[in-house]
């Protein structure tokens, strides 16, 4: 859906730009998620709750100079699974170099895995294209492996790392499950 807002002018970049807007989903505020390298008339945008460690909620496309934006259609598969803490907190790295694309991980539909309450099993790899509105499932571990190390105290899933070494290539460490979520190996796919 589309949203309305007192859109300001500023003399902030894009880089330094929190949206001051009025929040579409129950009170949550609007920060920059991607500013796209090629075509700088539009900014990608998501929800959070402010003063709070709550992830990332949807995501939005503000066409710069209009006063609305509007929700993609893939922001389910961004708010519901992007939870995980990924490495040295930073989730920028699986943001794409030119800004239209987010790789991501997402939990496995199903684990009959006996241990399936202490992990949190990330077993997919997915392709979020933010110009296209569109996801694409790149890789799905089998059980033995994941691409999280497990859960902290707080039950939050960590250790993901996962992000582009170019336009065309993306890379994710995968740990073993029956291996104390000890590290395999780091593997790359083209994209």
């Amino acid at each position: 859906g589309k949203y309305s807002y007192g859109i300001y002018k500023t003399s902030y970049s894009a880089g330094n730009l929190i949206v001051s807007l009025k929040s579409p989903v129950n009170g949550k505020a609007l920060s920059l998620l991607s500013v796209p390298k090629e075509n700088c008339s539009k900014l990608y945008l998501t929800a959070y709750i402010p003063e709070t460690d709550s992830p990332a909620g949807c995501m939005f496309e503000w066409k710069i100079g209009e006063t609305t934006i509007e929700e993609l259609a893939i922001s389910s598969d961004f708010s519901s699974v992007f939870t995980p803490f990924y490495t040295d907190g930073n989730w920028n790295r699986s943001i794409s170099p030119d800004g239209e694309r987010i790789v991501i991980a997402q939990p496995s539909e199903t684990s009959d895995n006996e241990e399936s309450e202490l992990y949190c099993y990330y077993q997919k790899l997915v392709l979020l294209d933010l110009s296209q509105d569109t996801s694409k499932l790149l890789v799905e571990l089998p059980k033995s492996e994941g691409l999280d190390r497990g859960s902290s105290l707080t039950g939050n899933c960590v250790g993901i790392s996962v992000g582009w070494i170019n336009s065309s290539t993306v890379y994710y460490d995968v740990f073993g499950v029956d291996q104390g979520r000890s590290l395999i190996e780091r593997r790359t796919i083209s994209i």
